[in-house]
Formats: structure tokens, sequence, C-alpha cells
């Protein structure tokens, strides 16, 4: 299996992310925060910018943080503040996340942007979820479904709500197939890449669902509200495609 991904990715057959990730809901981390717990991505726009973006990949060896970790065009990257490693940035394997199927897998997203009825909505243009090989080889990518995606209502804050994305029900049998159905699956690594625009500022930082010991089925915990004014959008809006989370 391993030796056919690796013909496809050279005849570029993975140069575009399959749609996969999608909002389940919202999850709040307690108190606690992030803290001292390893992010996976971290971005800050710099001076005066209203979009910040940023990658890291695994190489092999070890994390690449910066524009060179960007798989995909959506993705510069540049945005990726200091450190470049522990706690703003992991490119954890699945064993170590404690992740042993697709439905395990999840990505938390924190906004600090003053996205509290501010006027100020924050945009997430893209998010890319990424499965290396242990010796660097891009496996697998999974995209944002049907960017972008527009939060209106935030809390402001690291870590004082966080929104969780989970894979699709495709995103799911993608995973399964071609992650989980090796039996080596557990020395594969995840990273990140996204880009945010109508920024004020940030940082916005993602986190590995394993990393909390939370799986989908106890942390996914939708806010009824949200799911109105998304289906309140995609009805009025259909043509732009546009999501809206509040």
């Amino acid at each position: 299996m391993r030796t056919t991904i690796s013909l496809l990715l050279a005849l570029g057959a993975f140069q575009t992310a399959h749609a996969g990730l999608i909002l389940s809901g919202s999850d709040v981390i307690g108190g606690a925060g992030f803290g001292a717990i390893p992010r996976i991505l971290t971005i800050q726009a710099t001076g005066n910018g209203s979009t910040e973006s940023g990658c890291n990949s695994w190489n092999g060896s070890q994390m690449v943080v910066g524009p060179s970790a960007c798989s995909n065009a959506a993705n510069a990257g540049g945005n990726e503040p200091n450190p470049h490693g522990f706690p703003k940035f992991s490119s954890p394997t699945l064993g170590s996340l404690g992740f042993n199927n697709a439905l395990q897998v999840g990505i938390i997203f924190d906004a600090t942007e003053p996205g509290n009825n501010s006027g100020n909505p924050l945009t997430m243009d893209s998010l890319i979820l990424k499965f290396y090989s242990s010796t660097g080889t891009l496996l697998l990518s999974e995209a944002l479904d049907n960017p972008p995606l527009v939060f209106n209502q935030t809390v402001v804050g690291n870590g004082k709500t966080d929104f969780l994305f989970v894979l699709d029900q495709q995103g799911i049998n993608d995973v399964t197939s071609m992650i989980f159905s090796n039996p080596g699956f557990g020395t594969d690594h995840i990273a990140l890449e996204s880009t945010m625009s109508a920024v004020h500022g940030g940082p916005e930082s993602f986190l590995a669902m394993g990393s909390l010991g939370h799986n989908t089925t106890t942390t996914a915990t939708p806010e009824p509200a949200t799911f109105v004014l998304i289906g309140a959008g995609l009805l009025g809006f259909g043509s732009l495609r546009r999501k809206v989370v509040n």
C-alpha cells in the first residue's frame, strides 16, 4: 500500500487535498486552556497584516515549520511565531495521540480574535490536515470542506473556547483505507496548514484532539444556534457557498 501511495505521489495524484474536514461543534477545554499542551500549529499576523498563514510538516527526521512546509497553494505560510517548536508547534505520531481509527481524528481550533459580536468576523480560508509516513512521505491530506468558514462569534482568549473539526464520511473512508488499514499506522505523523483572513493579530492555534485524551463521541457538543445559522446561511446564500458560525 505505501509503495502504491508513493508512486501516486510521484505522479502528482495528491497535489490537491481531499475536502473532508467539517465543523462538528464547540469543545471547551475547562479553565486550563492550552497551557503547556503541545499545539500542532500556531499562526499570528505580523504588523498590520489582515491575513495569517502557517504550515508545518514532517520530513522523516524532524518537523519543518514555515513556507517550505506548505503542501497546497492555498497556504503561503510565513506567519508562524517563534519558537518553531514546543509549545507552539508539533508533528506527533498517531500512536502518541492514541488515535486507533478515523473516528478519533479531530482538530481543535482556538480562536483568540475579537469576534464577540464586535463586528469583526474571523474567516478560515483554508485548513488542511496532513498524514506523513515516518520517513516523511505525504500519504494523504484532508482539507476544510466548502471554505471559507466565517466565525462571527468567538470567546476572546487563548483556550477559553474552541471549535472542533472532524472528518466527514468520505474523509473517514479515505483515512481508514489509506492510513489505519496499514499495520504501522502508529508511526505516521500528522501536521497542519491553515490560512485565516480578516484577522486582528491572533494568535490562532490548532490542537490534535487526541492530545487531550478525548474522542469525538464525548467531546463533540454542537451548539444549536450554530447549526441554525449555518442552515439559514446555506439556504439564503447557497450560491455563495459560505457557512457562518455564531
